[in-house]
């Protein structure tokens, strides 16, 4: 009896201890996705302004009630539902940083979940991190980057990361709900997991086609637990799809999304031919080192697939790439509509990020194997240098507004003039080089390239203001001479009541604020009431064919 009881409190020690690791294992790596993300990406980082602003009006529509961007449709609807309560009592940099915090660990939970379903080897999860985060700092393919600021796809990504976890170790339940809530924060980033998983364990199935009627059965549940947990997101995702806006407009929309705003991520002919080369350099290491593990009989079912969905990522962005491929202008492509309308869709995105994920964790794999003998703190000093590699890689978010120090806190004098001597509902045309400007002023603007809605009618709207403010600068600044007659014409244009202007040019007429960089004019009224919306026709989106 005494030696069944000893045995019983052992195993019950064992348990604890082995708990007790897992913990501080998630709590050791949320600190360094912390540290990451604040010292390579302050607050607020290059999309936070556009993500926050848009949560916080999400649940105050009076906040910037003009701003046409934070009325329009919201894509990210999860997030800003879980997040944008907080900035009812908190400010945006709090609701940044505590989102931040959220975001990371759960990232930290599913990158430990995932990465110890594969390799048991405690210091696994770091080393694999370190490398994971190295090869962001110095390499994309596409321009996804996962640890930085707060966006959904940081929580997409956790979370999808976690169901892998939960499903090479078989808790399919677990997995479902995961990789639903994962679809629910970001569609495409969650969809994409799905659909590679998917496709990646095929020859897993085939491997086990005698019970094929069996995993059907027992994927039942799974599958609808996956469905109900991704509805929050997928309902109002597939609102901005099949919205009722004209055909015509949707093509105008897609191809302003593809072509113009968001190139450096759809278009494959804007990639660099070194991103190109790399990924390809990465795919054939990690496959080389998959191979080794596979000769050297570690238990490599978990691996397989895995490596099945890396290369099924890669079969998306291959299609991707042929879809986009060209030998002229965009608007001279044949089937451009369909090409357009399939590149939106962001089919480089999983394979910008699974290659390097797949690697870090086969060089987790290697190293761990090769230095079987090497003690415990070796591997720790090896993972923690690659780490400090990583950080001490210059990187463009340390400063998003690209703006000189001393030109950067003009900047923000202004936007603090804006919030403390003007009515909330104020409406500024701010400068192309503006930066977070609703985040720093509290005040709507007319337009900002960098908030662009997802909806054709409102990237069609985005464009037209975009032009509506060129042609005036291009009319205006053209003899560096601003006259009364001329700002009076951009309230008519724009209903903005300020404007804000480098100190380039010259106005005829006092500013009501000003610095060394920036001044702040108060627009004429005009002789007819504005309506601060586009004057855009069917025209537009037909002359893009």
């Amino acid at each position: 009896m005494t030696d069944l009881s000893s045995s019983s409190v052992s195993e019950d020690n064992h348990e604890t201890a082995s708990q007790s690791s897992h913990w501080l294992a998630i709590l050791i790596l949320w600190g360094l996705l912390i540290a990451w993300s604040l010292l390579r990406s302050p607050i607020p980082s290059v999309n936070e302004p556009h993500y926050l602003c848009k949560a916080r009006h999400f649940w105050d529509p009076t906040w910037c009630a003009n701003d046409f961007f934070l009325t329009s449709s919201n894509p990210h609807w999860v997030y800003y539902f879980t997040v944008g309560w907080m900035t009812q009592f908190l400010s945006l940099g709090t609701t940044a940083l505590i989102a931040r915090l959220a975001s990371l660990l759960i990232f930290a939970t599913g990158w430990i979940r995932m990465t110890r379903a594969l390799l048991p080897h405690r210091l696994a999860p770091f080393l694999s991190l370190s490398v994971f985060l190295l090869l962001q700092a110095v390499v994309n393919f596409s321009g996804e980057w996962v640890i930085g600021g707060t966006e959904s796809k940081v929580f997409s990504y956790g979370l999808g990361f976690w169901s892998l976890g939960c499903f090479l170790n078989r808790r399919w339940n677990a997995a479902g709900v995961l990789m639903g809530l994962a679809i629910a924060f970001h569609p495409l980033v969650g969809i994409w997991l799905t659909g590679c998983l998917v496709l990646g364990a095929v020859p897993v199935l085939y491997q086990h086609r005698t019970e094929l009627r069996s995993i059907a059965k027992r994927a039942l549940v799974p599958l609808a637990l996956l469905v109900l947990a991704s509805l929050p997101g997928m309902i109002p995702a597939l609102g901005i799809i099949f919205d009722s806006a004209s055909p015509a407009d949707r093509f105008a929309g897609d191809y302003l999304q593809v072509f113009f705003r968001l190139k450096h991520h759809l278009d494959p002919m804007q990639f660099k031919p070194l991103n190109y080369i790399v990924y390809l350099g990465l795919m054939i290491l990690s496959v080389a080192g998959y191979q080794r593990l596979r000769n050297g009989g570690e238990r490599i079912e978990g691996w397989r697939l895995l490596l099945g969905l890396m290369f099924a990522s890669a079969l998306v962005a291959f299609i991707g790439i042929l879809i986009g491929l060209r030998f002229t202008e965009p608007n001279e492509m044949p089937a451009l509509a369909l090409r357009a309308k399939l590149l939106k869709f962001y089919p480089f995105r999983l394979y910008d990020m699974m290659v390097p994920v797949f690697f870090s964790l086969i060089i987790a794999a290697m190293t761990v194997r090769w230095a079987s003998r090497a003690s415990k703190t070796t591997l720790a000093l090896f993972s923690a240098a690659i780490f400090l590699l990583g950080m001490s890689f210059p990187f463009v978010d340390r400063n998003p507004s690209r703006l000189p120090n001393e030109r950067l806190s003009d900047w923000y004098e202004a936007c603090e003039w804006a919030r403390t001597e003007t009515p909330p509902e104020t409406l500024f045309a701010t400068p192309r080089s503006g930066w977070a400007f609703k985040w720093y002023s509290h005040r709507a603007e007319y337009v900002t390239f960098k908030d662009c809605p997802q909806d054709a009618r409102g990237i069609l709207e985005w464009n037209e203001r975009l032009t509506v403010m060129a042609d005036w600068r291009t009319a205006s600044y053209e003899d560096s001479f601003i006259s009364r007659e001329e700002l009076a014409r951009l309230r008519e244009l724009t209903g903005a009541e300020y404007l804000i202007a480098r100190h380039a040019y010259l106005f005829d007429s006092e500013p009501v604020f000003e610095n060394e960089f920036y001044r702040i004019d108060r627009l004429p009224e005009p002789k007819v009431v504005p309506v601060p919306s586009a004057r855009r026709s069917d025209s537009q989106a037909a002359s893009f064919r």
